[in-house]
């Protein structure tokens, strides 16, 4: 027994089991109340033989390199990559560099909470350290937004989704908000057990007062939608879920198939149905194309026979490029495209393609079409009768500025045409629909969500799933959607809580900073 608590309390072994506590909620979303405390352990690994500068870098890394390798365990449903024509040896190399190379890339970032930590603690105030590992944490998130590699997946709100209640702050303070409500409570805890007598009381009171504040605020809001459904405008919609697989999509006579199947489902949809929305290219072909003229007319047709506008994804050519789009089809024409303004790194587009080529030509093939596609530059907010569509296509809903700027522009609701059909029914599917249902939170608005194999849904305000067809079965969700014209707190400010934290942190620093100098002149 003595043998087991010595090696638990192993500086790395404390590490280990606080990313596998952290991941867990990413994989089995009822177990979100891990979240609350997962962190404990890793920032009092940190706080321990402070001394040491590379050992609390080299624990940052140990945690995010491991955090980010239980949530990425999914990569394998990617194999094999016959949809993309390449070879088991090479399919396999790709899904291993993707799941290792991702959780290195960014576990890297993770050396930022345990540079915080060791400068921090030389100040000898243990509110301060946990301060400064709270801004470090978020700015290690915030990194991997950044530039043409950006890969925003993981949030430590992202799972809190089957408890949304938990998350409705975002409406007045985005996601980033809400990962630092998580992560005080997690600092507040810490302290209970590196304080003593009194304070230790202190700070886990206070620790369960900010729950219970968030959890106050969450039922608040719950219990005003009632309000907010009965002054907006009701639509309703049916998201066609046709669950072509990946290989099935680009196989023969795909084009024939996909549209047999998508015409057949939505002429089954509810006879009151104002909007039907197909899933992310659910025709594999470029639809500004003078040759396929005869699948535009078939989905005209189809909007004449229902009465009702079709919204689609679609390949579009912008310029001469090649763009992953979104239009809208009446029995009257086509609407502008909405082209995909954040492509999907190696999906889509190859980032330093150069330096690709030269060094691993092999994830050069990951993208099955000939060229990059182009990326559009605005939300080009799409008109209906019944208000107006914000669309994001796949990847771009886990960027919470991109739902805002659309939002900013005038969406009513949100569409949101995905394809995760590389993904089966793993957790990555749930892991996108919850980025999905924070957009929701963020801006107020409903979002209806039609995925090629899964997850559809319609989501309302408060991040709840309404309606859902899961993975890996061909249906339709049909239900009411709300349109609206309010702003909510986030929609208007946008992510200042980050840069508003960054500069408390960087006074209390000063502060302690002036006093230490002080302290030691007067000495």
């Amino acid at each position: 027994m003595k043998k087991a608590r010595v090696f638990l309390k192993k500086r790395s072994v404390m590490v280990l089991f606080s990313a596998l506590l952290s991941a867990l909620p990413y994989s089995v979303p009822s177990l979100f109340f891990l979240s609350w405390f997962s962190l404990v352990p890793f920032f009092l690994a940190l706080t321990r033989d402070y001394n040491r500068f590379r050992s609390n870098l080299w624990l940052g890394f140990l945690f995010g390199f491991s955090y980010h390798l239980f949530t990425y365990w999914w990569f394998y449903t990617l194999y094999p990559m016959d949809f993309a024509g390449v070879s088991e040896g090479v399919s396999l190399l790709i899904v291993l560099l993707g799941w290792a190379g991702i959780s290195l890339l960014h576990g890297c970032l993770y050396v930022l909470p345990g540079a915080a930590v060791y400068f921090a603690k030389k100040t000898r105030f243990a509110a301060f350290s946990a301060g400064a590992f709270a801004l470090a944490f978020l700015g290690a998130e915030w990194i991997t937004e950044l530039g043409p590699l950006a890969f925003p997946w993981i949030r430590l709100s992202i799972g809190q989704f089957r408890a949304p209640i938990l998350l409705q702050t975002a409406s007045f303070w985005g996601v980033y908000g809400v990962d630092l409500l998580i992560l005080a409570v997690n600092m507040l805890f810490a302290l209970t057990i590196l304080r003593k007598s009194r304070h230790r009381f202190i700070a886990g009171a206070m620790a369960l007062c900010l729950f219970a504040l968030n959890l106050g605020f969450g039922f608040i809001r719950f219990m005003s939608f009632d309000a907010f459904e009965a002054e907006n405008t009701p639509v309703s919609v049916a998201a066609i879920q046709g669950n072509i697989l990946s290989g099935e999509k680009w196989g023969d006579n795909s084009v024939a198939r996909c549209m047999e199947t998508y015409l057949d489902l939505s002429e089954s949809s509810p006879d009151d149905t104002e909007l039907i929305v197909w899933p992310e290219t659910a025709i594999p072909t470029d639809l500004s194309r003078d040759y396929n003229r005869d699948v535009l007319r078939n989905i005209s047709a189809l909007s004449r026979k229902t009465g009702v506008p079709v919204l689609t994804g679609a390949f579009w050519t912008l310029e001469d490029r090649r763009a992953n789009a979104a239009v809208l089809v009446t029995h009257s024409g086509v609407s502008a495209p909405y082209a995909k303004r954040h492509l999907v790194p190696f999906g889509e587009a190859v980032p330093y393609r150069g330096f690709f080529e030269a060094v691993f030509p092999f994830m050069t093939e990951i993208n099955m079409l000939s060229e990059d596609l182009v990326p559009g530059s605005s939300p080009a907010v799409m008109e209906t009768d019944k208000g107006a569509l914000g669309c994001l296509i796949c990847f771009e809903s886990i960027f919470p500025s991109l739902a805002r700027d659309s939002a900013a522009a005038g969406a009513d609701a949100f569409a949101v045409v995905t394809n995760d059909s590389w993904y089966k029914d793993s957790p990555a599917v749930y892991q996108h629909l919850a980025h999905a249902a924070l957009r929701s939170i963020e801006n107020g608005r409903y979002t209806v969500r039609a995925a090629n194999s899964g997850v559809s849904a319609i989501i309302d305000p408060r991040g709840s799933i309404r309606q859902e067809l899961g993975p890996l079965q061909k249906g339709i969700v049909s239900g009411q959607i709300r349109m609206s014209e309010i702003r909510t707190g986030y929609t208007s400010a946008g992510d200042i809580v980050l840069p508003l934290y960054a500069g408390l942190v960087c006074l209390w620093g000063l502060v302690l900073l002036i006093r230490s100098r002080r302290r030691h002149g007067s000495n």
